[in-house]
């Protein structure tokens, strides 16, 4: 039960990618950093965030769709159902590089990061992850593919991944 939107269904694609480690942890992490020690009801996650934004995104996409301009000329324009998913992936996975105490911990780390040289590679790893799961989750959708989707194609939204290496 979301506490902002309710009782939400999710298609079971995006489930792959919400079972990954790397998506779990951001059940550790407040959305507002430390700013519930100041207002003690200000304690959701990132982790719910995540999870409101993909369903939002859906909405979203659903709603144009349906009130798109009837003529042919204009469907071009509008989303199908791989896109759908893309844009469900990207707001999935928009926060899935934060640290601790939300941006506090972006400043205090400032630094370090300059330093360095690689990144680990979490695409290749949640791909990795989301293949090994094709039997549990049925493969009626390859999410693998559009994990590494760094556009939709010509002419609609451009989608850009945080977890791209």
């Amino acid at each position: 039960m979301d506490p902002v939107h309710g009782s939400i269904q999710l298609d079971k694609y995006l489930f792959k990618i919400i079972d990954r480690p790397e998506f779990q942890r951001l059940r550790k992490i407040k959305q507002f950093g430390g700013v519930y020690y100041v207002y003690p009801g200000g304690v959701h996650t990132r982790f719910e965030h995540s999870i409101g934004v993909c369903y939002i995104a859906g909405q979203l996409v659903d709603a144009l769709n349906k009130h798109r301009p009837p003529d042919e000329e204009n469907l071009s324009k509008w989303f199908t159902q791989e896109e759908k998913m893309c844009v469900q992936i990207a707001a999935l996975c928009h926060d899935i590089g934060h640290g601790p105490f939300s941006h506090v911990y972006d400043f205090a780390v400032k630094e370090y990061y300059k330093e360095l040289k690689t990144k680990p590679n979490g695409l290749k790893e949640m791909k990795e992850f989301i293949t090994s799961k094709e039997d549990e989750y049925g493969d009626n959708k390859n999410v693998d593919s559009y994990v590494e989707k760094k556009e939709l194609p010509k002419g609609k939204l451009l989608l850009y991944l945080d977890i791209r290496p």
